[in-house]
């Protein structure tokens, strides 16, 4: 099983299966629109999980971002994958304030911090987390802290937390941004067409 799930937009009516029947330029305008559509969509997909998580633009779609594209559409492939990290995301990241002796703050929600009375923030192994090295952990009496999601356990009293996949974030925006892909693509698709006098 892998660490990722990929979701796929391709040309509505363009059958993929007729590939020596459709026209060179057509296929073109529909691979520039793939993959102006997609990378446009990652885009709008990152700021929709940003309306919901309070994570920083580079995360999800800098470089390294958990949200990737795949290899670009080409003339004889016109699909491109928009990928998103399914690992949780560690509590570290939303971090927004405190100390070891008297707590931490954590702000999910932008807008809306909340305060771990027994949490601190603690430097893991390296390669051990996404979070530069560094992981939320909580303090309890035995047993997994209350209401933490994918909490590991470092020992029977100290529990590393976590929030969130990007994946489980972007599940939830999908359908509020893939009318906008959707629109894009087409009017992407028939810009090119038009450029290419077809």
């Amino acid at each position: 099983m892998t660490d990722d799930v990929q979701y796929v937009y391709v040309v509505e009516g363009l059958d993929l299966d007729l590939a020596d029947k459709v026209p060179g330029q057509v296929r073109k305008a529909a691979m520039r629109a793939v993959n102006y559509a997609s990378a446009k969509g990652r885009t709008a997909s990152g700021r929709a999980i940003r309306n919901h998580a309070n994570l920083p633009a580079g995360y999800l779609t800098g470089a390294d971002g958990r949200l990737q594209l795949s290899k670009a559409a080409s003339a004889g492939n016109l699909e491109r994958d928009i990928t998103a990290r399914r690992r949780p995301t560690s509590l570290a990241r939303y971090y927004s304030g405190g100390s070891k002796a008297r707590g931490v703050r954590v702000t999910v929600k932008p807008g809306h911090a909340k305060y771990l009375r027994r949490g601190f923030i603690m430097k893991l192994r390296s390669g051990a987390s996404e979070s530069n090295n560094k992981g939320l952990a909580i303090r309890t009496d035995g047993g997994a802290p209350a209401g933490s999601f994918k909490a590991k356990k470092i020992n029977d009293n100290l529990w590393l937390v976590y929030g969130l996949s990007v994946d489980t974030l972007f599940r939830r925006v999908i359908d509020e941004v893939s009318p906008g892909i959707a629109d894009d693509m087409e009017a992407e698709f028939w810009r090119q067409l038009n450029l290419e006098g077809a």
